[in-house]
């Protein structure tokens, strides 16, 4: 896998990977197995091992819900020609996650338009 750009925000457990080619999905894919009362199913995913500096699958998993939240699987997500993997996260119910930084860009770039016309 070839790595474009790594930047570390103070240190490594908080590093922003950017990678010019996102990695494939292994060939083997657990499927989803029935629902588990209390437990969220996350499906398999890569997590960004600093010491070896690479990506590493993390196999499809079981874990406990949390309370009033809402699980959302990780994606890759398109920074210029380059990929970035943001991780799965809990929400609180109710809670939908912000747009992307491209979105978010999109949308400032538009109200600023529309107040200066």
């Amino acid at each position: 896998m070839a790595l474009g750009l790594m930047s570390f925000a103070g240190n490594e457990a908080a590093a922003q990977v950017v990678v010019k080619v996102k990695p494939a999905r292994p060939a083997v894919v657990v499927k989803r197995p029935a629902a588990k009362a209390g437990y969220v199913w996350i499906a398999g995913h890569w997590k960004w091992n600093a010491k070896a500096k690479e990506y590493r699958w993390v196999k499809a998993h079981w874990i406990k819900a949390r309370a009033g939240h809402n699980w959302t699987p990780g994606k890759w997500v398109k920074v210029g020609n380059r990929h970035k993997w943001v991780p799965g996260a809990w929400h609180a119910h109710g809670h939908k996650p912000g747009p992307g930084p491209k979105a978010k860009a999109k949308a400032k770039a538009h109200h600023h338009k529309k107040k200066h016309h």
